[in-house]
């Protein structure tokens, strides 16, 4: 029990002294990672940041060599049904390209009806094209493509086939609140329900029902408050309430659908309680965050200006719970598993190849990740390497429940990277689930993952408690019949050293009475 608690008190005071010691080390300058570890770095152990092996390399940059057509900006991208569907705001299209080869399949201007004419305006007569589209998703059970045309203010849907225009959906007639119809990025759920977001919205995320008219907002963003702002927000009334809240609540950047329909989103304000969200359908935020610092991108440790702390841009997630968002301050990708452990940080601001300037959004592509840059005018294409390989393999099947082929993937990627910490965590799962909750807690120190040495523990205590039941209840017993036979014999001497001191004195009486008769008769 002393070696357990012992283990629990070092897990919790080690990071206490981690922080404390780099705190001191280097509270002379301004500090974050880009200055402790240049590229490849991660956040856990004793020293806090540590050195580590990067999980992606860069495999090829896409860039208007790729396309025939202009090719100006990449303001959003999307895999689904087998293609890449790229939103150029600049140049007015949709460029898609093919998801295996990357090669170019067509681009998407001029609207055409299912008979293959032109679509025109019927109001005006003018040919129905794209202006600015700024988002662009693709619904594979709806066979739907959902182009966010911005300036325009409206959202068009296309056949996922022939590219034919279906509809067009503008500012729906009940639609309330002070949120323009400006839609700049978008996601659609099998049920046909479109969420988008508004470039400096504060309501929220805009829901729309399939047939286009307005639903909810969804998923408020909620600020961080001062002492000051609280004192004024508790004196306000209702209404000035409201508006605060309207004011205040930062908007949301970046926005994905995950295959069971959860929406993840990401906010580029710092300043927030939370910045990547996992939404449910009540819009309650369940994302995991169970890693060693947080899902808030870089730590500053003190003396460091608040522009230098991440702000993310864009979200994407995969089909087994992993999901990567962008830092716009300093381009770097972070990709985490499902319950917050980092897998991977890389990527840097840069004009070279492989650089970023303006990141604006990601996509995963089976295992590839895909990351554009608006300014740029490029994609890079990342793909994992033996390590990356074997730690996103460990998460796919620890999150579908195969926890013997996932331990085999972690210990592989362990091997290659042993800052690797999120491997720890998962083959303390794996044991936790096998009830061995010993070798359990072990991995989960070397993890620094307190929730699940917790667990283990629980587990741990009661494998003790029952181990050691049987002989506690003797040496209960016991000790009781001896306390119950030591109190029975102290009892009966006491009362036959009672009778005899009763006697005694009965006879002294008897003594005294006699003398006294006999000196009477005499």
């Amino acid at each position: 029990m002393g070696q357990l608690g012992g283990l629990a008190l070092y897990k919790k005071f080690s990071r206490l002294a981690a922080l404390a010691l780099a705190t001191i080390i280097l509270s002379s300058t301004t500090v974050y990672a880009e200055t402790t570890r240049r590229f490849n770095y991660t956040y856990g152990g004793i020293t806090f940041i540590e050195n580590t092996v990067s999980a992606f390399e860069l495999a090829r940059v896409i860039d208007r060599s790729y396309l025939p057509v202009p090719f100006e900006r990449a303001d959003d991208i999307n895999v689904g049904g087998g293609r890449i569907f790229i939103a150029d705001s600049l140049a007015g299209r949709v460029n898609v390209l093919c998801a295996y080869d990357y090669s170019f399949i067509t681009s998407l201007r001029l609207m055409r009806d299912p008979d293959g004419r032109i679509s025109t305006d019927p109001a005006t007569g003018e040919q129905v094209m794209l202006d600015s589209p700024e988002g662009v998703f693709f619904n594979e059970s709806l066979n739907l493509l959902f182009i966010a045309d911005t300036a325009a203010e409206r959202i068009v849907v296309l056949n996922g086939d022939d590219y034919t225009l279906v509809t067009e959906i503008t500012r729906p007639y009940n639609m309330v609140g002070n949120t323009a119809f400006r839609p700049n990025r978008l996601v659609v759920d099998d049920a046909g329900r479109i969420f988008f977001l508004v470039h400096g919205s504060s309501e929220g995320i805009v829901v729309l029902e399939p047939d286009g008219d307005f639903a909810r907002y969804f998923g408020t963003n909620r600020p961080s408050m001062s002492p000051i702002e609280f004192f004024w927000r508790s004196m306000a009334t209702a209404e000035q309430r409201e508006q605060m809240a309207r004011s205040f609540a930062p908007p949301f950047s970046g926005i994905d659908i995950d295959p069971s329909g959860f929406i993840y989103a990401t906010t580029a304000d710092n300043s927030v309680q939370q910045m990547i969200f996992r939404f449910n359908a009540r819009g309650d935020n369940v994302i995991r965050d169970t890693g060693f610092v947080g899902l808030r991108g870089d730590v500053v440790i003190f003396f460091s200006d608040l522009a230098y702390q991440s702000e993310f841009q864009a979200v994407s997630v995969t089909d087994f719970g992993v999901y990567a968002v962008v830092d716009s301050v300093r381009g770097r990708v972070w990709v985490y598993d499902f319950d917050g452990h980092i897998i991977s940080i890389f990527g840097q601001l840069s004009d070279t190849l492989g650089g970023l300037r303006e990141p604006s959004s990601l996509a995963w592509n089976g295992f590839d990740l895909l990351l554009a840059d608006r300014a740029m005018g490029v994609i890079n294409v990342y793909t994992p390497n033996r390590f990356g390989h074997a730690a996103l393999m460990a998460n796919y099947h620890a999150y579908h429940g195969n926890w013997d082929e996932a331990t085999q993937y972690y210990r592989a990627a362990v091997s290659l990277n042993a800052t690797f910490y999120a491997a720890y965590s998962g083959i303390g799962r794996n044991y936790l689930m096998q009830r061995r909750y010993r070798e359990a807690m072990y991995y989960f120190d070397l993890a620094f993952d307190q929730e699940g040495y917790s667990r283990a523990w629980q587990g741990r205590r009661g494998e003790l408690i029952a181990d050691w039941f049987p002989l506690i209840a003797i040496i209960i017993v016991s000790l009781s019949v001896l306390l119950i036979y030591s109190e029975a014999r102290y009892l009966r001497k006491a009362a036959y050293q009672e009778g005899r001191t009763n006697k005694k004195v009965k006879s002294k009486k008897e003594c005294k009475t006699k003398q006294s008769e006999e000196a009477v008769n005499v």
